[in-house]
């Protein structure tokens, strides 16, 4: 031990550190969950208008009780920032959006009724999702 310093003066110093870093653990925790609560955010900003277009889009006619509210797609595509720029649907096709799409795909094929019943309830009128993006024909 150095000259000078008392056992009781490096358990102190010691406990110190822990408290500080103790304070510390919450603000890294707060940080890193608005990270994650960002990154959510942002994909269903992104594959929520893709389920909409997917399932209301009138040329495939896959759900026929509703239609796609392109105006509302638009918008909430805009409110992800790409590369300093908002998301615009060109951004979609790429190998990461057609992976998305294989997805609705898939599960559309399983049971059409129920896929479209669920995506209804999402971006319907009073959907659970923020943003309308479905509405009846």
């Amino acid at each position: 031990m150095r000259a000078g310093r008392k056992d009781g003066d490096v358990m102190t110093i010691g406990k110190l550190i822990l408290a500080a870093l103790a304070l510390l653990i919450p603000s890294a925790t707060a940080q890193a969950d608005r990270l994650v609560l960002d990154a959510i955010a942002s994909y269903e900003a992104i594959t929520y208008p893709m389920l909409a277009q997917f399932l209301g889009n009138q040329k495939h006619n896959r759900c026929p009780r509703f239609k796609v509210i392109d105006e509302a797609t638009r918008a909430e595509l805009a409110t992800v920032t790409w590369d300093d720029r908002e998301l615009t649907a060109a951004d979609l096709n790429d190998p990461g959006g057609e992976q998305v799409i294989e997805g609705f795909i898939e599960k559309y094929a399983t049971d059409p009724s129920a896929f479209c019943d669920r995506s209804w309830k999402l971006l319907g009128p009073n959907g659970t999702y923020k943003r309308q993006m479905l509405e009846a024909r």
